[in-house]
């Protein structure tokens, strides 16, 4: 006590030191817990962004991998290669209703899902594209080579080593980590195109032996429709509907229609099971 001070003047001093200091203890309390809210919140928000950005990028992957392998699947793929052409499908189209539910896990495994089955058919497909090609080359590599005409040759060369290039393409995706599901796709979708590029070239090859005016294809850009039209006027019966088909599915054109065109019609979701579990989970 100090002499002349009164007493309540100390008690006064006490209480607001203690007043004080449980302020002080609860601000520090709360700026603990409500930093680790903000954490996790952020952490949260962090995931999911990943898991949108993931799910995003596939979508736009699965659109590009459908794609190139459309024209093949649709012109000269087997039933069974349409029916697991049309599950994948149907599977993307899930994987978008997901994502636009802000689902973007469940949207991701159904991308996955739908590129394990696009890796399926790129592997038969692009097999099947080759040894078409190759039997085409085969038949009309005598007649180009015995015509000693430089142009032939050329688009002759040209298209065998569009075929090999395809077909190591396929085998580097082949050998790729399983796991790595784009990157086995983009590389099955450069050798789709290769196989493509061979059937086109194996055309003009054969082409360039019909025309009167050799330097009629170097001349000018000849389009989709200038090449039917050569081929039309030029070629015989035995080879035009052959060579027509090949000049059709190698520019991604269809013989009659698009199966991705007709599933995006009418994609009958009532009756795959991926779906209903969708709807289970909306209701």
């Amino acid at each position: 006590m100090i002499p002349g001070v009164p007493k309540k003047f100390f008690i006064k001093c006490s209480l607001l030191r203690a007043i004080s200091l449980f302020c002080y203890l609860f601000l520090l309390c709360f700026l603990f817990t409500g930093s680790r809210a903000l954490l996790a919140t952020k952490a949260s928000a962090s995931i999911n962004a990943g898991e949108q950005k993931k799910a995003e990028k596939g979508l736009k992957d699965n659109k590009k991998f459908l794609y190139y392998i459309d024209s093949s699947i649709s012109n000269t793929g087997t039933e069974d290669d349409k029916k697991l052409y049309t599950r994948a499908i149907k599977h993307d189209i899930v994987a978008r209703f997901y994502y636009l539910r802000f689902s973007f896990s469940s949207s991701f495994a159904q991308i996955r899902t739908a590129q394990q089955l696009l890796i399926e058919l790129y592997q038969s497909n692009i097999d099947a594209e080759i040894a078409q090609a190759m039997d085409y080359l085969n038949d009309v590599a005598p007649d180009v080579v015995h015509s000693r005409d430089p142009r032939a040759r050329l688009y002759l060369r040209l298209a065998y080593r569009n075929a090999e290039h395809a077909r190591i393409y396929k085998n580097m995706s082949d050998h790729y980590k399983p796991t790595l599901f784009s990157m086995r796709l983009y590389k099955y979708v450069q050798a789709m195109k290769k196989a493509k590029e061979a059937k086109r070239y194996a055309v003009c090859a054969m082409l360039q032996l019909r025309l009167k005016d050799k330097h009629h294809l170097e001349r000018t850009y000849q389009s989709f429709d200038d090449i039917v039209q050569l081929v039309n006027e030029n070629v015989e019966s035995d080879l035009k509907d052959k060579s027509l088909h090949f000049h059709t599915d190698s520019y991604y054109k269809f013989i009659e229609q698009s199966l991705y065109k007709q599933v995006w019609d009418e994609p009958d979701l009532e009756t795959f099971d991926p779906f209903q579990k969708y709807l289970e989970l909306t209701d």
